[in-house]
């Protein structure tokens, strides 16, 4: 929990410079953003061994959610086309490096890799009717049940990346969105006004418009990776990113929803002043009625 709190300290702070950098800062600060996004990501699964099958989603999601939201933040602020463009080649060089140096290491040479989850598959639910002796005697050998068990938990540890991969890629797409829409329906309201990132957007429509415009695009080139990172899941390994995607958010839907409704607020809120202030407004006592 301490690691994921200092995240109200550490954005906030980043954003300040930010705002305060010049475009060759911004870029390089852009640069930063993955690397203290992973060293925190690293602490927080490291922390959570004792969660069991929940650790890789709760390192994920717990720092993904306030990362991707303060992302889009800085791509509403300053929607300039280097700024994207560095974002989008940073989330490119993020999945090479991840396919090549964390999915494809758990794939030993002597494996077919587009088949290692078939053959798993396969590991964990033979059966046999009526096996014959040397049938028998080579699924008892030791060397065997190594094999075959070295095969099962490679295709579990893969499926645990492709679950880390996917999560990110879907918060890259979702957060924006959620952002946007926050937005479009906060920038309406007068309390606007004493909101400093939504006041500029308050005061000039056409500034919203663009900051909206550059929000969807931005989530759109990211549903583009996460195309493209299901093109690449289905060829190198045989598995489906869409499928995959879909049970990992309904195995852990509410532990996702429950960060998402605590962590929104909290950081959508977080340059709100006040709500503003209605003078006129009296309260009627019980004496005023008689």
């Amino acid at each position: 929990m301490s690691i994921q709190m200092t995240q109200i300290i550490f954005y906030p702070a980043f954003s300040v410079l930010y705002d305060k950098a010049n475009n060759t800062q911004r870029i390089l600060l852009t640069l930063v953003f993955p690397i203290v996004k992973y060293g925190l990501k690293r602490l927080l699964k490291r922390s959570g061994r004792q969660l069991g099958e929940y650790q890789t989603e709760v390192a994920v999601s717990g720092v993904e959610i306030c990362a991707s939201l303060y992302q889009s933040i800085f791509m509403q602020a300053v929607p300039t086309t280097a700024a994207m463009a560095v974002i989008m080649g940073i989330d490119l060089v993020q999945g090479i490096i991840a396919i090549k140096f964390f999915a494809d290491r758990l794939v030993d040479a002597s494996m077919v890799r587009h088949k290692i989850f078939d053959e798993a598959e396969q590991l964990m639910t033979m059966t046999f009717v009526a096996p014959t002796t040397m049938l028998l005697a080579k699924d008892q050998s030791p060397g065997h049940k190594h094999e075959s068990q070295d095969t099962i938990n490679r295709a579990l540890q893969l499926a645990n990346v492709a679950e880390s991969i996917l999560l990110v890629e879907y918060f890259e797409v979702i957060i924006p969105i959620v952002n946007g829409v926050f937005l479009l329906v906060a920038a309406q309201f007068p309390s606007a006004r004493f909101n400093s990132s939504i006041a500029p957007l308050y005061n000039d429509r056409d500034q919203l418009k663009r900051a909206l415009w550059s929000l969807m695009l931005y989530s759109a080139l990211q549903g583009l990776s996460c195309v493209a990172m299901h093109v690449v899941m289905k060829r190198r390994y045989g598995i489906s990113a869409i499928a995959h995607l879909s049970f990992v958010l309904e195995r852990y839907h509410t532990s996702i929803l429950g960060k998402m409704l605590t962590w929104l607020p909290i950081i959508l809120h977080f340059t709100l002043t006040h709500y503003g202030s209605d003078y006129s407004f009296r309260f009627r006592f019980q004496g005023e009625y008689w």
